[in-house]
């Protein structure tokens, strides 16, 4: 099963980020994480803007996908792409929603099958 994930107040740094969640979902059994791209939240909510939000392809075989739907939870700041834009879709630049609602309307979901890839890069200011 592969899913996008949105990782909340998060500093992406690298690969050695991207390593040290993967050894840690490693050890929890949550199956593994790819880095896709991050971006700084809007004001809303709340809240000035300015965070760092990252999403991630997650990778789950079997029991994983259990293990980790609950995990996250505990964690907190770890959602489900779709989730995180029905709830938060005011404080996500409007380029990066609109690109995510693109991908979605060809797909049908926020899944991360191979047609519902996504694809993004310096047209909408993020980086990979």
């Amino acid at each position: 099963m592969a899913q996008y994930i949105v990782w909340t107040a998060l500093t992406y740094s690298g690969q050695k980020d991207e390593n040290d969640i993967n050894k840690f979902f490693k050890e929890q059994d949550w199956g593994q994480i790819k880095y896709i791209f991050q971006f700084k939240t809007r004001g809303g909510q709340g809240g000035s803007g300015g965070r760092s939000d990252v999403i991630f392809k997650w990778i789950a075989k079997g029991q994983q996908v259990g293990k980790f739907s609950v995990g996250r939870f505990q964690m907190g700041g770890i959602s489900w792409l779709g989730d995180y834009i029905a709830n938060n879709s005011d404080i996500v630049p409007p380029q990066i929603l609109l690109k995510l609602k693109m991908m979605r309307d060809k797909t049908g979901d926020y899944g991360a099958g191979s047609d519902g890839e996504l694809n993004v890069s310096k047209e909408i200011g993020v980086w990979k």
